[in-house]
């Protein structure tokens, strides 16, 4: 996709990563380890598939955003979907830990339901644009 993406518009200025999937639900100690895999490698693995080719070529050209959507899943937890939130939250920690590894502004946008975007981080100019407001590395919420 970022190959295409570069290949026809000449660079990659911004991405948004959005991937989930449920298993049947399930109590945790009955779940299928081959339900636990699946549904982590389309929702966490998906975004870090996706976003470690995007960071390449953003690191390339020395700018871009990435918006990595997760859900209310990965800040809170319910039952019988214990795989489910374990993804959603392992997408929120992904992101702040790539925030780190790069000069971004992090930002919790809450979600308001399944389909809102949970965690954003910036790569600059769009870190510029904000700097009044934020200093890198600093998290805020929307709620604020």
């Amino acid at each position: 996709m970022v190959h295409r993406a570069v290949t026809t518009f000449g660079r990659l200025d911004m991405a948004f990563n959005n991937a989930g999937v449920q298993a049947p639900p399930a109590d945790a100690a009955d779940e299928t380890a081959e339900d636990f895999d699946r549904v982590n490698a389309v929702n966490l693995r998906g975004v870090w598939a996706s976003m470690k080719h995007e960071l390449r070529q953003m690191r390339q050209q020395g700018s871009g955003a990435i918006v990595n959507c997760s859900s209310l899943g990965g800040l809170v937890g319910l039952p019988e979907r214990a795989a489910y939130h374990a993804s959603k939250h392992g997408v929120i920690g992904l992101t702040k830990s790539v925030a780190v590894e790069y000069p971004v502004t992090f930002l919790i946008i809450p979600s308001r339901g399944s389909r809102s975007p949970g965690p954003v981080w910036l790569f600059p100019p769009v870190v510029r644009m904000i700097r009044g407001v934020l200093s890198p590395g600093r998290v805020a919420s929307t709620d604020r």
